[in-house]
């Protein structure tokens, strides 16, 4: 059951009351309006009924104007005295009907019937009514003493009293009614028309048979005085039903405005707790909406702190594999450089071989001289070639530290590079062969078919007709063609100036390129007939650099006695490789 308790005058808090959020207040009153037109309705219906009739079956409706009337005649009357008769019996045999509900409209209703009066006329004319009571089931009968002196008598003003109604039986005239004792005496109000009462009918007959008033005229009187005292019983019946009607629509109108109070406060605590409801569904909605935001903006910064880590070390990565990358490079060079020089060591070793060999056979004469020459020479070769190549080793030992795991590679891609040297320096031996295939092929034709006199010369240099010296590596039977080209070398070598070593250096570690192949005409004299680039370097700057290098350090030495009496230009071919040193390979 759901209570509405106000405590200290607090707002009404409902106990267990759950309210759907489509209640409305305008439907709750419209049904509590039905309810109450119903409950009038039923109520008026109930306060229409007649109770207390003499007849048989269910109380029927009845209404004032429905009842017939009558009026007395306007005369003198006698006076009446009304005075109970002591009965043997102290017990009432009337009893009361249950009063009508008190909710509803009340309805006028007829005045109980009247127990059976007696008529008792007196000397001093007054006459004494004595009511009887009747048991249920007998009618009434009169019994009026005998008077003493017919006199003319006064009407006896009654007070109206509630009256108590008798349940209605059927008349029994044979039998004679017992006396009893009646509480009050009340006067008759007559039935409706259509509702005629038995006791009535029965009664008037024996008033009238027995009562010594009849044979005096009295009888309009008696009537009169009856209707007087019914209209004013039914006054006295109106009033109080009105005083009951008044104290229905009061007890309605409080008990309503008890419940509309209650209504109206059960309906403010209810917008309050739905107010209250919708406050914390929009406190809890943002405190979510807040979390929520919260758990976005931490999960954009956790987002945005793994996206810098991310790049971070994606850059550290890719900081690490370009040094990786430079170390590499760095090292490969390092080993091409390192191969190159062995591998030209080597070639260059063979070459004074060979050179020492066919000059021992050719020049039987000068063995002493040139073996003599050529031990010096070796020599100093070889303690350039082993300094050369402790530097080398120290260099490559430096270099190797950092990267121990790449040298196989490395190693394969100098085999590589070795081989592909090995090729070139074929194809060039192959190329100075043909060249002086050629060289020998105009010679000969030259000798054989005379120019004229005073023509000038407009055959290229290699087609003229000096005689020309070429040497295309390390090694030539000519041995004083080697030995000049060596201190040719070395003069470059040795001279070269330290801005130009540092500009050439800075070229090559600019990225990889071929090492430029330079052939250079020399004559007698030492002069530069010709600088020829047999394979460019790639950059422009570079073979610039080059040109000034070789024109910077002209003259050269001129040829010795026996080169000059063989030659009168020398050809010399060079790679030229640069690092933290020039060589000339």
């Amino acid at each position: 059951m759901h209570t509405l308790r106000l405590e200290g005058g607090a707002e009404p808090v409902f106990s267990g009351l759950r309210l759907k959020p489509s209640w409305q207040p305008a439907q709750v009153q419209q049904r509590l309006r039905m309810a109450l037109l119903v409950s009038l309705i039923a109520h008026g219906l109930l306060l229409s009924l007649s109770l207390g009739g003499q007849g048989g079956g269910l109380p029927g409706f009845a209404l004032p104007w429905q009842e017939r009337r009558a009026q007395a005649p306007l005369g003198t009357e006698p006076e009446i005295v009304l005075q109970p008769r002591a009965l043997p019996s102290p017990a009432p045999t009337s009893t009361r009907t249950s009063t009508p509900p008190a909710e509803a409209d009340p309805a006028p209703t007829p005045a109980p019937p009247l127990e059976s009066l007696i008529l008792v006329p007196t000397l001093s004319a007054t006459v004494t009514l004595e009511p009887l009571a009747i048991e249920p089931g007998e009618p009434a009968r009169v019994e009026p003493e005998t008077p003493k002196t017919p006199q003319r008598t006064r009407p006896a003003t009654t007070q109206p009293t509630e009256p108590a109604p008798t349940p209605a039986t059927e008349p029994q005239p044979e039998e004679a009614a017992e006396p009893s004792a009646p509480a009050i005496l009340a006067m008759a109000v007559p039935e409706a028309a259509q509702r005629p009462r038995p006791r009535a009918s029965l009664a008037a007959p024996q008033l009238a048979a027995s009562s010594p008033l009849a044979s005096l005229g009295m009888a309009p009187a008696l009537d009169s005085a009856q209707l007087e005292a019914s209209a004013q019983a039914a006054e006295a019946l109106r009033q109080q039903a009105l005083a009951r009607e008044q104290a229905q629509r009061e007890a309605a109108a409080r008990a309503e405005a008890e419940r509309k109070q209650a209504q109206e406060l059960a309906k403010a605590q209810a917008e309050r707790e739905a107010t209250a409801q919708a406050e914390a569904a929009r406190l809890a909605a943002a405190r979510a909406e807040a979390e929520r935001l919260r758990a976005l903006e931490q999960e954009q910064l956790r987002q945005q702190a793994l996206r810098a880590a991310e790049a971070e070390r994606r850059r550290v990565q890719e900081q690490e594999q370009a040094q990786a990358l430079a170390r590499e490079q760095a090292l490969k060079q390092a080993q091409a450089q390192a191969q190159a020089q062995a591998q030209a060591e080597a070639r260059l070793q063979a070459q004074r071989e060979a050179a020492a060999q066919a000059e021992a056979a050719r020049q039987a004469s000068a063995r002493a001289e040139a073996e003599r020459q050529q031990a010096l020479e070796q020599a100093r070769q070889q303690a350039a070639a082993q300094a050369a190549a402790q530097a080398a080793a120290q260099a490559e030992a430096a270099r190797q530290l950092a990267a121990q795991q790449a040298a196989l590679q490395a190693a394969q891609q100098a085999a590589q590079r070795a081989a592909e040297d090995e090729r070139r320096e074929a194809a060039r031996r192959a190329m100075g062969r043909q060249l002086d295939a050629e060289a020998v092929q105009r010679d000969s034709q030259a000798r054989m078919t005379p120019a004229p006199l005073n023509a000038p010369d407009t055959r290229p240099s290699s087609w003229s007709s000096q005689r020309r010296g070429r040497l295309l590596g390390r090694s030539d039977p000519n041995a004083d063609l080697v030995q000049y080209a060596e201190a040719w070398a070395r003069k470059i070598q040795l001279n070269l100036p330290p801005e130009s070593l540092r500009e050439l250096s800075g070229y090559a570690n600019q990225g990889p390129h071929p090492a430029p192949l330079v052939t250079v005409a020399v004559r007698q004299d030492g002069s530069v007939e010709s600088i020829q680039f047999v394979v460019s370097s790639g950059r422009p700057e570079v073979d610039a650099a080059i040109r000034r290098i070789v024109q910077a350090q002209a003259p050269y030495p001129a040829f010795g006695p026996n080169l000059a009496r063989a030659f009168d230009v020398v050809e010399i071919r060079r790679a030229w490789v640069f690092s933290s040193t020039l060589s000339l390979q």
